[in-house]
């Protein structure tokens, strides 16, 4: 055989590489193919499947391992012995696991689902741990490349014939997944809960504040009397049982944020419980960054970073990377209060790689909205956020996954500063497409988020009584559920803002609309205390606007506006720069100093400008500078 592919090598046919022998070109190779009649090619590619298999050592079957299996899959209809069938399918089983380590899931999902056509229904009687394996594997594999509908072929073989609960935990770890990536978060919760009782865990199933402070006040008492290092370092957990239960609850804690906040929060103090009554391990770490977070509401930001650093140092303890995409998550909720906003983005931008790389998508996309609401909060240039949202988007559609509404959001509204559009405040939260992915995922917190930026975009164009309108939406459905986000300080700020040009026209609202502005001035300081980097200019510069607008103090004002510029550079808030200029400017307009309030809103268009909110600019410039 070597002497006659010789002589084709040196017509050129092929190319000679070592003792291998290759097409030199796709179109040799595919006219060559064609020579075979298609009735042959099964048998062909089996042929070569066995015998490349037949010849290979342990040592060298891992690196030929893709073309056997790849080989005899194309010929795998005329294996008839069914040990043969099983070896094969252990093999595929190998390529498979090898193809997930490497992060090739959409490779993965094809040896593995081949391996479970190799197997029939003998095979969980006769082949058990192997029928498991491959069943298991395939469920995950095809969840991580959004096949959400293959996965039930998986999955419900394993149901019918797994042994043990234990046995069939991965396969609900990747049901629970994926119900929660296509919006399905009740459902999850429902057979979460399910599962947690099978476990010994049981949940109400609807708990009330009560239910959930006693919770909270249990796990405070348990952790009193111990310190960040007696955590880090204790015990590991060993108990199969109550880490399967630790594993549920740390997928389902997501789902129940959606669903029943204070189920969430039982949720996670009994995560904290389990962890320091029978151990810690990997799923831990986001137990405890989760706590923190209930802390930072409860208890006080101080706390709550406490129980960041217990979260980090088990990440670092465990190399947990695949639950650094949910702890760099849930941290970004209070350490945002901490740490100068801009210096989240490269922990956000790195957890949604690893995630990715981990198969994580849930948590990785989720990251991935953090960081454009981050970077927008913080002043980047929106030109070059608009194409890192873009290939955001795309991962989200090659996944089929929700998080795909919230981008789409943040789309629109990075495009509406930065494009032409009709109605730069309009983000169509009212159009067919928008409202009907926000009720299939029964998320109203994504509509709550749709009228937060819809009430920052009509502030900034100068619609004020559209923002107001926005705001009281927003109220009304935090009755039903309160709200707690990464853009909590960005609301209180320009709600606050709404509030003062609200309160100023007078009426019977007045007084109502000067104490939002007044408890959103408060709140302000309060953060302020933990990062003024963050909060100072936001604070200087409604406090100026309270002044002007409410207290008719010019003078105080105009130090106050001096300040929320000042600080607002200092700290490259380009957006907020660009927004105390234009207050500003406005400021000396009323007071008839037309020669500063032009200097101020010449400034203003220029900082709009290097923010890249062209179309924002363009406004400013056509109503006063034209």
């Amino acid at each position: 055989v070597s002497a006659a592919l010789d002589v084709v090598a040196k017509e050129g046919l092929m190319a000679k590489v070592g003792f291998d022998y290759k097409f030199p070109h796709d179109q040799i190779e595919q006219a060559a193919y064609s020579l075979i009649p298609a009735e042959q090619r099964p048998a062909l590619h089996l042929s070569i499947g066995r015998t490349l298999w037949g010849y290979q050592t342990a040592d060298q079957l891992s690196d030929r391992l893709e073309l056997i299996v790849n080989q005899l899959s194309r010929g795998s209809e005329l294996i008839t012995d069914q040990n043969e069938r099983i070896r094969f399918a252990e093999l595929c089983l190998v390529a498979g696991r090898k193809s997930m380590a490497g992060s090739a899931f959409l490779l993965a999902s094809t040896y593995l689902l081949q391996g479970t056509v190799l197997l029939n229904e003998d095979s969980w009687t006769h082949h058990y741990k192997l029928s498991l394996e491959l069943h298991s594997s395939c469920a995950e594999a095809q969840f991580a490349t959004g096949n959400h509908s293959g996965i039930s072929i998986s999955v419900n073989p394993i149901m019918t014939h797994g042994q043990s609960l234990q046995d069939k935990m991965r396969a609900y770890y990747t049901l629970l997944r994926s119900l929660g990536a296509k919006g399905q978060q009740s459902d999850a919760v429902t057979c979460g809960l399910g599962l947690l009782s099978a476990l010994g865990e049981r949940l109400p199933s609807t708990p009330q504040k009560q239910d959930a402070d006693n919770e909270f006040q249990k796990t405070e008492a348990m952790l009193k009397n111990l310190n960040v290092a007696d955590i880090s370092s204790g015990k590991i957990l060993v108990d199969a049982q109550k880490a399967s239960a630790i594993k549920a609850l740390f997928l389902l804690i997501r789902h129940a944020h959606m669903v029943n906040q204070m189920l969430m929060s039982i949720m996670i103090c009994r995560m904290v419980q389990l962890s320091i009554l029978y151990g810690v391990s990997k799923e831990s770490a986001f137990a405890f960054a989760a706590y923190g977070s209930l802390c930072s509401k409860y208890v006080g930001i101080d706390a709550a970073c406490s129980y960041g650093k217990i979260a980090l140092s088990l990440v670092d303890r465990f190399n947990a990377k695949n639950v650094l995409a949910r702890v760099t998550c849930v941290l970004n909720d209070f350490l945002i209060f901490k740490e100068p906003l801009q210096s989240r983005l490269p922990s956000l931008k790195n957890a949604y790689e690893i995630g990715l790389q981990m198969g994580d998508i849930e948590w990785a996309l989720t990251d991935a909205n953090i960081y454009v609401l981050t970077a927008i909060q913080s002043g980047r240039n929106l030109s070059l956020l608009s194409s890192e949202i873009q290939s955001f988007m795309q991962q989200m559609k090659v996944y089929k996954h929700h998080t795909l509404i919230v981008a789409t959001l943040y789309n629109r509204f990075v495009t509406n500063l930065t494009e032409n559009t009709a109605d730069p405040t309009d983000l169509a939260l009212d159009s067919d497409d928008f409202v009907g992915m926000s009720q299939e995922v029964k998320r109203i917190s994504i509509v709550n988020r749709g009228y937060f930026l819809r009430l920052w975009l009509a502030y900034l164009f100068g619609n004020y009584q559209l923002a107001a309108d926005m705001a009281e939406r927003r109220w009304e459905m935090n009755k039903s559920r309160p709200f707690r986000s990464s853009s909590l300080a960005n609301e209180t700020f320009y709600t606050g803002l709404t509030a003062v040009m609200i309160a100023r026209k007078g009426g019977s609202e007045a007084m109502r609309w000067k104490g939002v502005a007044l408890a959103g001035r408060d709140e302000l300081k309060k953060w302020m205390s933990h990062s003024d980097w963050n909060f100072a200019h936001k604070y200087f510069l409604l406090s100026a606007e309270v002044e002007f607008y409410l207290n008719n103090n010019l003078e105080e004002a105009s130090k106050l506006y001096g300040s929320a510029i000042e600080s607002a550079k200092k700290h490259s808030f380009q957006s907020d720069l660009a927004l105390a200029y234009e207050r500003t400017a406005m400021l000396y307009e009323s007071s008839l100093n037309q020669t500063k309030a032009l200097e101020f809103y010449r400034l203003a268009h220029q900082a709009y400008m290097d923010w890249g909110g062209i179309t924002k600019a363009r406004h400013l410039y056509e109503k006063t500078l034209a």
